[in-house]
Order: C-alpha cells, then structure tokens, then sequence
C-alpha cells in the first residue's frame, strides 16, 4: 500500500496533514512526503470495520478543543468491510481514490489517493466467482 501525496491547498478547515487507511487490525498513514510502500496486511476475516480518512492541520486552530478535525468514510464491521469501503472508490489502474465530501460552505471536496498492489485474487475475491 502506497499512500500518494496530500492535497495541499489551505481552506477554511486548514491543510490535510495526514490520511489513514484501516481495516482488520492493520493501518497505514499516509503523509506529504515522497511516496513509500508500507506493508498492509489486514485480517478481512475478521468482524471489525474499515475507514479511510484525513486529518487537517492549522496552527491557528491547533488549540481548539472544540474543532473536529478529521473526515472519514467508514464501512461497517464485517468479514468484507475492507472490499466494502474499496467499492465506495474509484480505481485507475493500481490507484484507488477515495473523495471526502465538502459541505460546500467550510469544507472542501477532498481525494485521498492510495496504490493498492498486492495478488490479484486478495485484491479481486469476486473474479473468482465470475463477477467483476
């Protein structure tokens, strides 16, 4: 799993200073630096749940109690939560993009973009079953 790069345009929310990516146990962060492959293997088996989100960063509001800084798209807990919240993104080739939405007013419409490499059957269980 390869988290690519944040948006880095600076809204009324702030900046994106991290997404995440978690399921089955695993997690994987992603950061404005250079790209780098991180090993995510998740039990999807298990009967947790999955999200993918973001995190905004300001140090003006950094103090702010009352700020909820973070989106997140979330699946519920199943064995498949992990395929779930993969069927809620878009894919190009390897890419997997996942858009947060904006309220229109303070928060920004906001891609989170990672490259999902790994055995094509992990990837795609249902070709197996002739449905893709």
């Amino acid at each position: 799993m390869t988290p690519l790069p944040l948006p880095k345009e600076l809204d009324r929310e702030g900046y994106v200073t991290m997404s995440f990516l978690r399921a089955g146990g695993a997690s994987v962060f992603g950061f404005n630096q250079a790209p780098t492959a991180r090993s995510f293997t998740p039990t999807w088996w298990g009967a947790e749940g999955a999200s993918i989100g973001i995190m905004f960063g300001d140090p003006v509001f950094r103090n702010q109690p009352d700020r909820t800084p973070d989106r997140s798209i979330d699946t519920s807990a199943s064995p498949w939560a992990l395929y779930h919240l993969i069927e809620r993104a878009s894919q190009v080739g390897d890419t997997v993009v996942w858009t947060l939405p904006g309220d229109g007013i303070k928060r920004r419409t906001v891609p989170i973009r990672f490259v999902v490499r790994g055995d094509a059957i992990a990837l795609h269980p249902w070709t197996q079953f002739g449905k893709e």
